[in-house]
């Protein structure tokens, strides 16, 4: 089965798969072959997508979900994978400790890294917690 993920943007992502597990309003759905065709509104949560050898992540922030024959689109405003995710924290982290550097905070105040969305905390801790469980296939 072939799955898309597409923002107005760009194509984010495109494979095929063995299985996906979307953030639906109504809950987690998890879409396998031959599934039935469907149309869904998604709401902000982390796509799961399931190969023959390895699994990954996106953080998405609502959209639609399309189900048919042979193909799932999921079309969202906005989607990041697991490594970008990584990638965005790293960075922020090395820019705070760089501003530290050139101001350090006073005495008894500290500063802490910038408010990170709840979503993109919980797709790491999900990447984490597969990669523990399934280290061949929680690759990235």
């Amino acid at each position: 089965m072939k799955l898309k993920i597409i923002s107005p943007q760009r194509q984010i992502w495109e494979g095929e798969i063995e299985q996906v597990t979307v953030p639906s309003s109504e809950g987690e759905i998890t879409i396998l072959p031959h599934h039935v065709p469907l149309l869904t509104p998604l709401q902000e949560g982390i796509v799961h997508i399931v190969q023959k050898d390895r699994e990954e992540f996106f953080a998405i922030y609502g959209g639609f979900l399309e189900v048919n024959r042979h193909e799932v689109i999921i079309l969202t405003s906005e989607a990041q994978s697991a490594e970008e995710i990584k990638s965005n924290a790293i960075q922020a982290a090395q820019e705070l400790m760089e501003e530290q550097k050139k101001h350090p905070p006073q005495k008894g105040k500290f500063k802490f890294l910038p408010y990170r969305p709840f979503i993109e905390s919980q797709i790491l801790a999900k990447m984490q917690k597969r990669r523990r469980h399934h280290p061949q296939r929680g690759k990235i």
